[in-house]
């Protein structure tokens, strides 16, 4: 399962993700996350696989930032 995590503040080193999210990885090691910033996730939303899967056919499990909203809107949209 891959997990996105689209939040603010997030690190630019790849490793400095990871290591935000070491407890989970051995809470859940079939899970398979994606940290990217807002600003990523819609640079990126047309052209990175799992972000247009999770456009597609994702699942909000937590919306801190406002983002369940703005998903609704871009799949009517484009889909």
């Amino acid at each position: 399962m891959v997990t996105i995590a689209c939040t603010e503040g997030v690190p630019r080193n790849p490793l400095e993700r990871l290591d935000l999210l070491d407890e989970c990885l051995w809470v859940a090691p079939r899970v398979e996350p994606l940290v990217v910033s807002l600003e990523e996730f819609f640079k990126f939303w047309k052209r990175n696989p799992a972000i247009i899967d999770a456009m597609q056919s994702g699942v909000v499990l937590l919306d801190n930032i406002g983002l369940k909203d703005y998903l609704s809107k871009m799949r009517r949209a484009s889909f």
